[in-house]
């Protein structure tokens, strides 16, 4: 998880970096630097996202794995899922990283190059398979806390994480859905929004991801608390 977080950060940094050089603004108002910013952030930012996400992915698998790992058919379906995450991250990064040749083609148009045929349909279904992949981790835990007998606020709890983990997928649903505006010719106009349920889509996953590890922290507040209204009554 701490490796997905930092990775993140670079995410975070070139969305910052692109919206402060015009990104959503249409680009022939834009000076030729500034496009080229653009270009070249959406072009890290895609590196940065793929590893990223199957790093938070897959330290939410190893979680659910060590938690069930008395049951069988949990840990075989966690050691799959954790490998068909990395081997798509693997895919994705270095489609994205060599999709134009010259690979530096993607954002600089005054070099000779060509790029690969139909980038926006990769696009598209490297997030269909985010999608999916987020869907079967969310569903993964499901039948297990059914029959869980615990207490009220427990389930609350339980229902607050899932509630997350429902967001993480709504925002790479949307994400999915903006690349259908998404143009390679123009990328300063049809890659904000794009690059906002990025960011909402890795932040709020790591959350996810953390709070069950937040849990000993909440209970030695409250311990603590707990102490100290005895000691002053």
């Amino acid at each position: 998880m701490g490796v997905g977080l930092i990775i993140s950060f670079a995410v975070t940094a070139f969305v910052v970096d692109t919206a402060f050089n015009g990104v959503g603004l249409p680009i022939k108002s834009l000076p030729k630097y500034e496009r080229e910013r653009i270009q070249f952030g959406s072009w890290m930012i895609q590196k940065f996202w793929a590893p990223s996400m199957a790093f938070v992915k897959i330290s939410i698998v190893i979680f659910i794995k060590r938690l069930f790992g008395s049951m069988r058919a949990y840990v075989v379906i966690s050691n799959c899922l954790a490998g068909f995450i990395a081997t798509w991250a693997l895919a994705a990064l270095l489609t994205n990283i060599f999709q134009c040749t010259p690979v530096q083609y993607y954002y600089n148009k005054d070099l000779k190059g060509h790029c690969m045929p139909g980038q926006v349909q990769f696009f598209q279904v490297m997030g269909s398979v985010a999608l999916i992949e987020d869907v079967i981790i969310l569903c993964l835990p499901i039948p297990v806390f059914w029959r869980l007998q615990i207490n009220r606020r427990q389930k609350i709890a339980l229902i607050l994480v899932f509630s997350l983990g429902g967001l993480v997928c709504i925002f790479s649903l949307m994400r999915l859905i903006e690349f259908r505006q998404f143009q390679l010719t123009d990328l300063a106009a049809s890659s904000a929004k794009e690059s906002i349920w990025t960011s909402l889509e890795l932040d709020v996953a790591i959350i996810c991801g953390c709070l069950p590890f937040l849990n000993p922290l909440v209970q030695g507040v409250r311990s603590k608390k707990l102490i100290v209204v005895f000691v002053y009554d």
